[in-house]
Formats: C-alpha cells, structure tokens, sequence
C-alpha cells in the first residue's frame, strides 16, 4: 500500500483485519487480470446481453408483470415477502435460481425475484422461464 506515514502508522496500530486478512489466492488475481485485459472484447457478448434483457423484459411486461431494471439485472415485483419466497422455490425446483428480495432489504410489499441473466443464455430459455412464471 502506498501512503503517508501517519497514514501508515494509523493502518498499523488501527486496522490489524486488513493487515492480517488473508489475501486473495493468486489463480484468482490472474482471473481478474485475464480478464481485465480482455473487457474490451466483449462488445459483441454485451449487445447480446442488453438485447436478450430487452426481450425478456417485454415479454414478462406482456404478460402483466411490473420489471425494474434497464440492463441485465430485472426485478419481478411479487408483493409480498411469502408470494416472493413461493415463487423463487418454485423456479428453484425447474432449475433456475432468482433469488427472493424481501422485506425489510427493500419496502413493504415490493418483495421481488431478482434475475441476473448472461450472454449464454438464449431465447428459448428466457422463453421457458416465462412460462414458467
């Protein structure tokens, strides 16, 4: 860590956690790195991702349900803390996992379904979530 004196002396006698922290494996530092050289490259895996998102958020919009979310992360509002649990167990059960926001993480009666999608998916798989839901 680069820093001042004091600020070292502060991290020292202060912030012994991060001093004594176990420190990232390093297959996981050149993951990163791997990666970060490559983000450029994906422009390709982004537009299909955005694109994939859009679809599937018209499609659950259609179908009478209130989406947040512009990316690739979308909510599915449910209601309520027991409606939204119901329904995450039952995508669970079929092989998807959109874990339950409930109360008190966000306001009464907005209890949702977070879906976090990636490139790899395709259509026919958002398809068959909807259907599902």
């Amino acid at each position: 860590m680069l820093c001042s004196k004091a600020f070292k002396e502060l991290f020292i006698n202060k912030a012994r956690a991060l001093i004594y922290s176990t420190a990232l494996p390093p297959i996981n530092i050149a993951w990163s790195l791997f990666i970060f050289e490559r983000l450029k490259d994906f422009d390709k895996e982004r537009t299909r991702l955005l694109q994939l998102a859009h679809d599937f958020k018209k499609e659950l919009t259609r179908k009478g349900y209130q989406i947040l979310g512009q990316a690739y992360i979308l909510s599915l509002i449910c209601g309520d803390n027991e409606k939204a649990t119901k329904l995450a167990l039952k995508l669970e059960d079929k092989g998807y996992f959109a874990p339950a926001i409930k109360e008190p993480t966000v306001s009464k009666n907005t209890a949702r379904l977070r879906f976090s999608l990636n490139a790899n998916l395709n259509q026919e798989e958002l398809h068959q979530l909807s259907k599902i839901l």
